[in-house]
């Protein structure tokens, strides 16, 4: 019976250690689940987080490079955002707090979306300067909150996960005492243990992979943004960083410890005490630790980041610790600065206004330039300086930019500090959006008074050019008069002189035929000094029919005409010139005709050299002779109407040849001159400006 009593009381032991065995294994169980139901929490709350911090990070870049391909990524990031969010919803269906946390999540996950599809819609419309303008990295539609939210969220998690650990654990324990109940039911529990062991190890080794992979996307995340994070213990000043931490520092090769101490040995003098104040204030609130300061490099340069942490008991020891990250921002503040200095600089007029037309935003050019200083204009409507004619103009005008329309130089005059007026000339744009007009203005005053002196000026020019025609039209009158009426008693008198000479001349002694004979040579060369006084009245009026020349073609053409006797003629290589080749042809007829007469007395000895060259923007024509000469004391006289240096009975001419020469060179732009020496002999030579066709 004993030994029946103690086999069936090891057999209830057996049962009562299986069962005891089974319960607490089903209870251990349980417990694991819920640990690791935790730990998929936090999993997709941790992937989330790194989806959200990614998106902000490829929305600055956007902002910075205005590359759309950091859109494209923003976007498809949202998308898994979105999903790690639902996921999350599904798996807090048991926890009402964690519910309306999640949906606060996703609430404020929509309105940051919102806020940086409507900053890609602002750069598309007016580009990344105003997008950047109107970006914020605080406040409402930031990504504070959010992240707020998901700390919250993350540490009730964490909570959830070490109570369901100790619970896991405390089972764990009665697991163990119930392999006391015998052999069979320690074995048994054994069994069990190293079952559930296994279990807990692949469950672990899944959630440590998930946690590692998690990890590295947000690191990755921390590098595409240039962000460096940080661990501070805030009890012994020490602190573990990323390598991207000492490279924004001005590190290359990361340094050996860092601390609270060196950083702030790091920033610049000026801010060192607002953001000591700063972490003061945060360590003792708990709140964040949110600031933008200056930095000095180790080789003295000086950079700005922006820098947040927060406090919080990291490793669950009691221990306090901050986290944070930090970043470059050297170049926006840059920008910043050349925008800034852009603003105050510039001499123009720049301002931004209400679509009502306030003052809100004025550069110190307004001040300089109407006299009134910022503060008296600030909040005025600007209609209050505008001159009453020119109202209605800039209301019409400032109405259309409020549909969207740009102002283009459009003119109106305001009032100076002075009582002036003075011009100014728009350039305007309208964000109705944000209810603003962004505007730049100058001072064209002194343009307009000279728009006007001109405007009087081309009155009075046209009233002398009619004053002119009728003048040249008095003239062509005259030139008609004098070749009508002066012509024929000349050639009365010249045949009456060649009758008398020729029917009466055995009856005339020889003084009356050498009167004659004198009557009749004068009154031909009055008619030759008609036609030349003539051909130079028409000269002023007769239009230029300008075209490219060919020099030498136009210069034998020319000696065609011209009888040279016994003179020798040398003509060199002329280059190409732009003029009208019937007035340049008369010039050198008029030039070479002058050596042939002049060198006449040297009889088979006269030598005539014609040559030209260019000289810089012109071309220089140039006919020696090694004639007569004159004395270059006279040669002011040379081209002036009727002056001759010779006396007539020396050589013939009316003396306006040379004026004729000259008012033809004058109206193509160019000028004549000459050299000579008596008895050696004379160059003249003409210029004439290059064409760029010709060049």
């Amino acid at each position: 019976m004993a030994l029946l009593f103690a086999f069936a009381l090891a057999f209830a032991l057996l049962l009562a250690a299986g069962w005891q065995s089974l319960r607490q294994s089903r209870a251990a169980a349980a417990e694991q689940a819920m640990v690791e139901h935790t730990l998929v929490v936090l999993q997709h709350g941790l992937e989330f987080d790194t989806d959200v911090l990614q998106m902000e990070a490829d929305h600055r870049a956007f902002l910075i490079e205005g590359d759309r391909a950091f859109e494209q990524s923003r976007e498809a990031l949202h998308a898994r955002a979105g999903e790690q969010i639902a996921a999350l919803q599904a798996l807090t269906r048991d926890n009402p707090r964690q519910q309306q946390r999640v949906l606060l999540a996703r609430r404020l996950l929509a309105e940051r979306h919102d806020r940086m599809r409507a900053t890609s819609a602002l750069v598309a419309r007016d580009g990344l300067a105003a997008a950047r303008q109107n970006f914020a990295a605080r406040g409402q539609g930031s990504l504070g909150p959010l992240r707020e939210v998901l700390a919250t969220l993350r540490g009730e998690e964490e909570q959830l996960l070490a109570q369901r650990s100790r619970a896991a654990s405390d089972g764990a324990q009665r697991l163990r005492w119930a392999l006391f109940y015998g052999p069979a039911a320690g074995l048994l529990l054994l069994l069990c243990g190293l079952a559930v062991l296994w279990r807990q190890l692949n469950a672990t080794e899944r959630v440590s992979a998930r946690l590692a992979q998690s990890s590295a996307q947000l690191q990755f995340a921390y590098d595409v943004a240039g962000i460096g994070d940080w661990d501070l213990d805030l009890d012994t000043g020490a602190a573990r960083r990323s390598p991207r931490h000492d490279q924004i520092f001005g590190y290359d090769t990361p340094l050996a410890s860092w601390s609270k101490e060196l950083f702030l040995e790091h920033v610049h003098p000026d801010d060192r005490a607002a953001v000591e104040a700063s972490f003061q204030q945060a360590v003792a609130t708990g709140g964040d630790w949110n600031f933008e300061c200056r930095i000095h490099w180790a080789d003295g340069s000086q950079h700005w980041i922006w820098a947040c942490g927060r406090v919080f008991d990291r490793h669950g020891d009691g221990a306090a610790h901050m986290l944070g990250t930090v970043c470059d921002i050297t170049e926006r503040k840059n920008a910043e600065s050349d925008l800034q200095n852009f603003f105050r600089l510039s001499r123009d007029l720049i301002c931004v206004s209400s679509l009502d037309g306030r003052l809100l935003r004025l550069n110190p050019a307004w001040q300089n330039t109407l006299g009134y200083s910022l503060e008296a204009m600030l909040g005025r409507p600007f209609l209050d300086f505008v001159h009453p004619d020119d109202l209605d103009a800039t209301i019409r005008e400032t109405l259309a930019l409020a549909e969207g329309r740009e102002t283009i130089l459009f003119e109106n005059r305001y009032r100076t500090a002075d009582g002036r007026w003075i011009w100014l000339l728009w350039n305007a744009s309208a964000s109705p959006s944000d209810g603003v007009i962004y505007a730049t203005a100058r001072d064209i005053t002194e343009r307009k008074d000279v728009e006007q002196r001109v405007a009087a000026l081309n009155r009075d020019l046209s009233s002398r050019s009619e004053a002119l025609e009728a003048a040249n039209k008095e003239l062509e009158a005259f030139s008609y008069s004098v070749s009508h009426d002066l012509r024929a008693p000349l050639r009365h008198i010249d045949g009456y002189a060649r009758i008398l000479i020729e029917d009466a001349a055995p009856v005339l002694d020889v003084d009356s035929r050498r009167y004659l004979q004198s009557i009749s040579d004068s009154s031909r060369r009055m008619g030759a000094l008609i036609d030349d006084l003539l051909n130079l009245a028409r000269l002023g009026r007769k239009p230029l029919h300008q075209q490219r020349i060919d020099m030498r073609e136009l210069l034998d053409s020319a000696m065609r005409d011209i009888v040279t006797g016994e003179a020798n003629v040398a003509i060199a290589d002329l280059p190409m010139a732009d003029g009208d080749p019937t007035l340049i042809k008369q010039v050198w007829i008029n030039l070479v005709s002058n050596a042939v007469k002049y060198s006449a007395p040297r009889a088979a000895d006269a030598r005539i050299e014609i040559a030209g060259e260019r000289a810089g923007e012109r071309v220089r024509y140039t006919v020696s002779d090694n004639g007569v000469g004159f004395d270059m004391r006279y040669a002011e006289k040379l081209f002036g109407v009727f002056q001759r240096l010779h006396a007539q009975d020396e050589f013939e001419g009316t003396g306006v040849g040379l004026a004729i020469v000259q008012r033809i060179v004058n109206r193509h732009g160019g000028r004549v001159d000459a050299q000579a020496e008596p008895g050696v002999g004379a160059t003249f030579s003409f210029e004439l400006p290059v064409s760029e066709a010709t060049t």
